[in-house]
């Protein structure tokens, strides 16, 4: 089994993000999250016209374009039972990105944890191999992100 290779994801991750800066900024004012927000689950603070704010988390998923199914992560690392992102955010909405479809879904996160129960029960379980530890995440399919989203998004590229 391939075994994730963190600072190449990275590196994809911050490609990423650029992406959804330059998508969301045609709606709202986007501030970065401090270093301490960050590891709290908060990327990006947007500010919508009426002047309201919100903390967002991003995620891409390259798979999911291939797969039709989400990864939910529901333990980041194993061995110390740290809890994943769709637990342990801090963020109020989830921005989960799927750049093969060009498709994003905005999802409140306290929406997204009313289902993780019965997606336990419903969905597998998978384990994605890291250096010493292993992530965990149910495989929630793509379509059930759009029953639960506030606003589902496409990305057009740019000219």
């Amino acid at each position: 089994m391939l075994t994730y290779d963190f600072e190449q994801q990275f590196e994809i991750g911050i490609q990423h993000e650029q992406t959804l800066d330059e998508y969301f900024q045609q709606s709202y004012w986007i501030e970065p999250a401090s270093r301490q927000e960050q590891r709290q689950g908060v990327d990006r603070w947007f500010q919508a016209p009426d002047g309201s704010w919100m903390s967002v988390e991003y995620k891409a998923d390259m798979t999911a374009g291939r797969t039709g199914n989400a990864f939910i992560e529901t333990t980041s690392v194993d061995v110390r039972d740290v809890q994943g992102w769709a637990y342990a955010s801090q963020a109020d909405v989830l921005a989960y990105y799927v750049p093969p479809r060009k498709t994003i879904w905005l999802i409140c996160f306290i929406e997204l944890r009313r289902y993780l129960a019965e997606w336990h029960q419903r969905y597998p379980l998978r384990q994605i191999p890291n250096q010493g530890y292993c992530t965990e995440g149910l495989l929630v399919p793509l379509v059930l992100l759009s029953n639960i989203a506030f606003e589902v998004c496409c990305v057009r590229e740019s000219p």
